[in-house]
């Protein structure tokens, strides 16, 4: 997709971010096969007036193989996420939905693979009149330099006023969250001063 610099000829969809909410944990989905699956009323999303969710994918299995995610019917050439043997994958998908909310995870691999799913956001079409906000874009530059989180801990961000982000007015930001560590685990982000809402956004192997 795009995002236009002035308003179109026809009207647009509107991106209306959720906070994390996981709708699928360890969804089997075997070798060569294909798991469709429902998403709306789902984690904030509501029950009509959503063309696309954005969500972020988790995989695991015991061999390769790619996922790909599309709306039920022919599968497009490109894939979404690789998975390896016995790593904890995960990658960013905005999905597009099929008829009556349905969007489908086809696996192409010899092996079965478990896919966990977190809804992040959701696509309003038009006619469902719903306010979110604008995006705006911006030259990549870093927020935060390395710093060490500790086992268990909490690191806490001010993004406003920095990198080009404003002081003001700002409801979400978009980052690239880039980790190492001596063992496994996972990093979550979501707003201060809320609860953790225990959703992954990096696995750290």
């Amino acid at each position: 997709g795009y995002t236009l610099t002035a308003p179109g000829a026809t009207p647009g969809l509107t991106f209306v971010p959720l906070p994390p909410a996981r709708i699928a944990e360890d969804a089997s989905i075997p070798a060569n096969g294909t798991h469709t699956r429902n998403v709306l009323c789902q984690g904030g999303v509501p029950c009509s007036g959503v063309s696309h969710v954005m969500l972020t994918m988790y995989t695991s299995s015991s061999g390769t193989g790619k996922v790909t995610v599309h709306p039920p019917g022919a599968v497009p050439p490109d894939t979404n996420l690789d998975y390896g043997l016995g790593l904890r994958l995960q990658n960013y998908v905005l999905a597009r939905l099929g008829p009556e909310g349905f969007v489908s995870f086809t696996n192409s691999g010899s092996s079965a693979v478990a896919v966990d799913l977190h809804v992040t956001g959701y696509m309003a079409t038009p006619q469902a009149a719903v306010k979110g906000g604008t995006m705006q874009s911006l030259n990549p530059i870093r927020l935060n330099g390395p710093t060490t989180i500790p086992s268990m801990g909490t690191l806490s961000l001010a993004p406003l006023g920095v990198s080009g982000v404003p002081v003001s007015g700002v409801s979400a930001v978009g980052v690239t969250i880039t980790t190492s560590g001596s063992g496994g685990g996972n990093v979550r982000v979501y707003p201060s001063g809320t609860s953790n809402p225990g959703t992954h956004a990096v696995a750290i192997h």
